[in-house]
């Protein structure tokens, strides 16, 4: 009798153990990883974005999206609509100024930082800028962020910095791309800009 039970063991366990071999083959194949999916960039209609420039901007977008192996689909996106545009998944980035930006998520705020910075008679560029992106990084709705604020200046406003910036679906943009992202704000000029369209 003991014998036998010994071979009935000796089988259960068998069994369980080519039961979790079988289902850690079946997850390994389940969370191989995919090919890159495509990204839509929504590219603005409008001049808010000094129209010389739009050209270049775009496509320098998309080369460096498209560097980190993901197809590019840049569409036409309406100026006032962008935010929502990437909080709905219409479109996974986009791009446009931080001050702009700022009057399209909270115009209130705006309004202050604009009081603030005209009353200062020599305002540092670099404190003001990173200033007016960390206000509207705080305006985002829940899963959209920002790439750092960029060195090129391409709204014509100059009521506030209008440092180029994107707009993206964090849940669509992993971290080649959000690198990508920073080296377009943190590397390209308004001149490079203009050299690319």
């Amino acid at each position: 009798m003991r014998g036998s039970k010994l071979y009935v063991c000796s089988a259960v366990v068998a069994v369980s153990v080519l039961g979790l071999a079988g289902c850690g083959m079946q997850m390994a194949d389940d969370t191989a990883p995919d090919p890159k999916a495509g990204l839509i960039l929504g590219v603005p209609d409008s001049d808010t974005i000094e129209p010389s420039l739009l050209p270049g901007i775009r496509a320098t977008y998309v080369e460096k999206l498209e560097g980190t192996d993901h197809p590019v689909r840049p569409i036409a996106v309406t100026d006032a609509k962008r935010i929502e545009d990437v909080r709905n998944g219409q479109v996974d980035v986009t791009f446009g100024c931080v001050g702009e930006l700022l009057d399209l998520a909270d115009a209130n705020a705006a309004d202050r930082l604009r009081s603030e910075y005209a009353a200062e008679e020599d305002p540092d560029p670099v404190t003001w800028r990173d200033a007016v992106h960390s206000t509207l990084l705080g305006t985002m709705p829940g899963g959209v962020t920002l790439s750092n604020p960029g060195i090129a200046e391409v709204c014509e406003d100059e009521t506030l910095p209008q440092n180029i910036v994107a707009v993206y679906r964090a849940v669509d943009i992993d971290r080649e791309d959000t690198q990508a992202l920073n080296n377009v704000a943190g590397g390209t000029s308004v001149e490079a800009f203009a050299d690319k369209g």
